[in-house]
Formats: C-alpha cells, structure tokens, sequence
C-alpha cells in the first residue's frame, strides 16, 4: 500500500500506528517518523511517537513530543480533542514517572478540562491530589473516575483516600467493591 501511494503521511501513520497497537513498536517508529517527516505538523503521529518514547523511558523526548502536540493543536482544539487531551493524559504520567507532582497536576487538569469523561486523567488527577496531601479533592476525582468506569484499581485508590480526608466511613464501601 505504501508504495503504490508513494509519499502519503496518512499511510504511514496508519501503519505506525496498527504495529504499536500489535506491540510492534520497534517496527511502528519508522513509520511514524516517516509520517512526521513528510508533514511535520500532523499531530497524530507526533503523538504515537511521543508514546513510542513514553514507553520506552525516554521521557525527555516523550515530553518534547507531547508539548508539540499541545502546539499543533491549540488552534483547533475543538477538532483535535482527543490527540489534545491524550498528549495532557501522557503528559501527567510523565510528571509524575519524574516525580514533578505540580506539572502532573497540571496536566491531568488539563486533560479532564478538555475531556470530562477521561477516566484515566481523572484516576491520575487523584493520585495527584492524594500526594499533594489533597484528600478530599482525591476522593472527588476518583469518584468522578468510577462514575465513568468502575474498576477494581480505582475503588482501591478510592478506599485509602477518604481516611486521610476524614470521610472514614466511605472507605469500607470502596474497598468492598474493590474486592
């Protein structure tokens, strides 16, 4: 397909982006490199291979391409929600594998802000909020995080966080349906 359509960024993404998901990254950044170079502005592909980066523990790198994205994106925002809202998602991650607590914060925030329903972002928002020693905004955000997908991880962070906020009696109900 790639080479009867010769230069196509649009294919090259594509097929980036199917290896990574058949957890063939290594044979994927070609292709996504190969994307960028033909249209460096293309967000989607600075995105794979900041995750390409992210997973690979290159998170210098991973910061440098979600921080594009953010850019190639803020003018259309509203077309590019999702990619937008994922490079803030990864971004929080990467804060946080770095321990810069603040920045994480940030990120999630800005991912729940653009996406309400991002459970992942609300699930980071709370560990955030938990080691910032904001317990009750914690148990907000992971409450917010069940509401959109109820998972056994998210009752167990939900069970630790309102003891240290004083809502102790909330606690055994969340580990309950952790369980």
């Amino acid at each position: 397909m790639l080479e009867v359509t010769g230069k196509n960024w649009v294919a090259q993404n594509n097929l980036g982006h199917a290896l990574q998901n058949q957890d063939r990254e290594d044979e994927a950044l070609p292709h996504l490199q190969e994307a960028v170079a033909i249209n460096p502005s293309d967000a989607d592909s600075n995105l794979n291979i900041g995750a390409y980066d992210q997973q690979h523990k290159n998170m210098s790198a991973a910061l440098e391409q979600y921080e594009k994205v953010v850019s190639l994106t803020q003018n259309n925002a509203r077309l590019t929600l999702p990619i937008r809202d994922q490079a803030f998602r990864n971004m929080g991650y990467v804060y946080l594998s770095q321990g810069d607590h603040v920045r994480a914060r940030e990120s999630f925030q800005q991912a729940v802000n653009l996406n309400p329903q991002d459970g992942e972002a609300w699930i980071g928002l709370g560990v955030m909020e938990q080691g910032l020693g904001e317990s009750n905004r914690a148990v907000d955000a992971y409450n917010h995080a069940l509401r959109i997908q109820p998972f056994d991880l998210g009752y167990l962070l939900l069970s630790r966080a309102p003891q240290q906020a004083g809502r102790v009696e909330e606690a055994p109900i969340a580990m309950k349906k952790a369980q």
